[in-house]
Order: structure tokens, then C-alpha cells, then sequence
């Protein structure tokens, strides 16, 4: 008798003619991964398996490719056609699209369910286009599948159903906070709801200038920690028994009488650079947090509301309100 590793056995039977050589299978379909450019224009069906009891549920869901959102589901002891046309049907009407002549296209995998000339049939009765993913491409519906994944990672593999009403309670309180409260990384840490509702440019928007304004202010600490011998001086000002820090030259003016109708206090941070870089947008955003440890005073500002007042000769006032 003689032992030989797998390698060495391997290498004498190639070297030999024994072995064929191995051909990943190559789709034939040269179509690409489906890619969606505005809400409701591509949805996404697929089934898998949740564990109840000592059996298992199956989880039918449909997601908007565009917006991530999950516009249909059902938890269903089955898995056949029909049970997909329900959940499809009832993600239809929810959404009124039996009264629009634009309806979604269905892409799904290639399993028998949506393979069933009911299944066709039912799409082609309300006029709806269907496509499959290439075969031997599971990535085509990647979208889908991380959504299961995440649900399965979040609600139930944490969890041990009962029955079928637990289930379904657990799931459709995720949903929930994955349609609503999560934010999603493949659309930019918005939630699937604001980009399903055309609110992605706002918050875009708001976040670009919020990184404007942290900038400034970073830049204004930095100078005062590199050089404390600087022309720029914090004063705090009475006004109205309210405390206002400003920051700011020598012998500039005082405070704009415009900072007095704000019934609370408010530290106000000068800077030359902030009219200039953003402009006239004074739409009011919101700010989690920000620590100040730099100057006379420390300040813990939690949840407050910025406004920036242009005043004259070019300088500008960035104001921060406690709520």
C-alpha cells in the first residue's frame, strides 16, 4: 500500500490525459444585470424559507429595484404560482397601478413558479413585462437577495416562531423599519421610503452643506489651536437677557439686531468663508450633534437648528439654536 495527497494524484492523472480540463458554463444571454432609473420601474419577486414551529413558512416578497423599498410580501405555508400572484395582485392595487397604462416590470429567477404558464398568464392579462435572470447568474437578483439576508440576519434567525401569526407579526414590523427607519447603504444611507418619494436631492443637499459648515468651523478651531495670538476675539453680548457669543475681528460692528427675535440662546460663529462657498441657502436643517471644547467656554449642543444671516460687507453669521 502507498498514500499519496490529493495534489500529487491529481497532478499524475492531469500530467497523464485522465482529467478533463473544467469550463465554467458562459450565459448565452448577453443582456447585463437589470438596472432601474426611476421608482416603480423594475420590481423584484423572489421566495425563500423561514423557520416556524418544527416546519418552515415560505416568504414571498417584491422589492423596488430603483428604491430598495418592499412593496409587497406574505408570509404563505405554500409556494406556488398562485401564492406569487397574490402577493403581486395585492402590491398592484395598493399602489394604483390597474388605473395607470405604466405598470412595473416583474423580474424573477428562473424557478418553477414564475416558470408556469398561469404565472405568464396572469402578467400578460394585465399587460405587464416579465424577464428572467440569466442562467447561472444568481447576482441578477442580488438586490432581492440581500434584502432576505438582512431580515434573516435582523428578525429571524433571533427569534423562535410559534406559529405563523408570530411570524408574520415579527416580519412586518422589520419591513417596516427597513421601509422607514433603516438607512440603506447601496442608495446612499438614505431609507428605501425618501428615495421611493423623490427626496434624495433635498437630503443630499442639506448633508452637502452641513459638510460646508463643519469645515468652516473646523478650520476657524485649527488657526485659534495652531496660533493663539490671532485678531479674532470671542465677546459675549447681553441682549434681551439672553447670552450671544460672537466670534469676529477687532472693532467689527455689533451684533445684527436680527439675532433678537430668537427666543432662546444661540452662540453664533463668525467666519469670512461662508457666503461665499454657500451661497444664499438659508433653508433650515438639522444638525445630531456637536461637541466645542476650543474656546473660554465649553458648549454641548444636542439636536439644534443652524441659520446663516448675511450681513453687510461681506461677513456672514452662522447661528446655532438649541432646541
Amino acid at each position: 500500500l502507498a498514500t499519496a495527497s490529493f495534489s500529487s494524484v491529481y497532478r499524475r492523472l492531469k500530467k497523464k490525459g485522465l482529467i478533463k480540463e473544467h469550463h465554467l458554463k458562459i450565459s448565452k444571454h448577453k443582456k447585463g444585470r437589470p438596472t432601474a432609473t426611476y421608482a416603480h420601474e423594475i420590481w423584484l419577486v423572489d421566495i425563500t424559507f423561514v423557520p416556524v414551529g418544527n416546519g418552515f413558512w415560505y416568504l414571498i416578497a417584491v422589492i423596488d429595484l430603483y428604491s430598495r423599498y418592499i412593496v409587497g410580501w406574505d408570509l404563505s405555508a405554500t409556494m406556488t404560482s398562485k401564492d406569487v400572484q397574490k402577493v403581486i395582485d395585492f402590491a398592484l392595487l395598493q399602489y394604483g397601478f390597474y388605473e395607470k397604462e405604466d405598470k412595473p416590470k416583474i423580474h424573477s429567477d428562473n424557478g418553477s413558479q414564475m416558470k408556469a404558464k398561469s404565472f405568464k398568464a396572469f402578467l400578460k392579462d394585465l399587460g405587464i413585462l416579465n424577464e428572467y435572470s440569466r442562467p447561472h447568474v444568481p447576482e441578477d437578483q442580488a438586490v432581492l437577495e440581500r434584502f432576505f439576508r438582512t431580515i434573516k440576519q435582523g428578525e429571524v434567525y433571533h427569534q423562535e416562531y410559534e406559529n405563523h401569526y408570530q411570524a408574520k407579526d415579527g416580519i412586518s414590523e422589520f419591513i417596516n423599519y427597513y421601509n422607514h427607519r433603516r438607512p440603506h447603504q447601496g442608495i446612499g444611507f438614505i431609507t428605501p421610503y425618501e428615495k421611493l418619494t423623490g427626496q434624495k436631492e433635498r437630503i443630499f443637499k442639506e448633508r452637502k452643506t452641513r459638510a460646508i459648515v463643519a469645515q468652516e468651523m473646523r478650520k476657524i478651531m485649527n488657526r485659534r489651536k495652531m496660533n493663539t495670538d490671532t485678531s479674532e476675539v470671542m465677546t459675549p453680548v447681553k441682549n434681551r437677557n439672553k447670552k450671544i457669543f460672537r466670534l469676529g475681528p477687532k472693532g467689527s460692528e455689533t451684533v445684527h439686531q436680527k439675532c433678537c427675535f430668537y427666543k432662546r440662546p444661540c452662540c453664533i460663529f463668525w467666519s469670512r468663508e461662508v457666503k461665499k462657498r454657500i451661497g444664499l441657502y438659508t433653508q433650515q436643517f438639522q444638525f445630531s450633534s456637536l461637541l466645542i471644547q476650543e474656546y473660554p467656554f465649553s458648549i454641548l449642543l444636542f439636536f439644534f437648528v443652524p441659520r446663516i444671516l448675511f450681513l453687510n460687507k461681506g461677513s456672514a453669521l452662522l447661528i446655532l439654536t438649541p432646541f
